[in-house]
């Protein structure tokens, strides 16, 4: 139901989303659900999302950890560089490492985020 939605229709679920995408009781399926839901625009301006978007980055699941990464590269913003650059320090897949080094190069090489536009 939540994927059939717009981004309008669910904007009142969003602190719940937010919640749930770090909640430690769903599967790697279902956060991937929910990240694939946040990846827009419209919900990167919510403080909640970037901030369960970089809890994300160290979810024990791998795939969860490169998506939060590749939807963060978006947030253009120091202190979300700050999180992916800590994450690569320490990830040990090689693949995701790669998705997260690409996420921090096309940070590196876009205007500041900008709420709105």
């Amino acid at each position: 139901v939540v994927t059939e939605a717009g981004p309008r229709e669910i904007e009142g679920m969003i602190p719940t989303l937010a919640g749930l995408l770090v909640a430690p009781s769903l599967s790697e399926e279902e956060k991937l659900t929910i990240l694939e839901v946040l990846n827009t625009d419209f919900y990167l301006e919510y403080e909640e999302v970037v901030d369960a978007l970089i809890d994300s980055l160290d979810s024990d699941f791998f795939l969860v950890r490169g998506y939060a990464a590749k939807v963060l590269s978006r947030v253009n913003l120091p202190f979300v560089r700050d999180a992916i650059r800590a994450r690569i320090e320490i990830e040990r897949n090689s693949k995701i490492r790669m998705v997260i080094e690409k996420a921090l190069a096309t940070m590196e090489s876009a205007p500041p985020f900008q709420p709105g536009s």
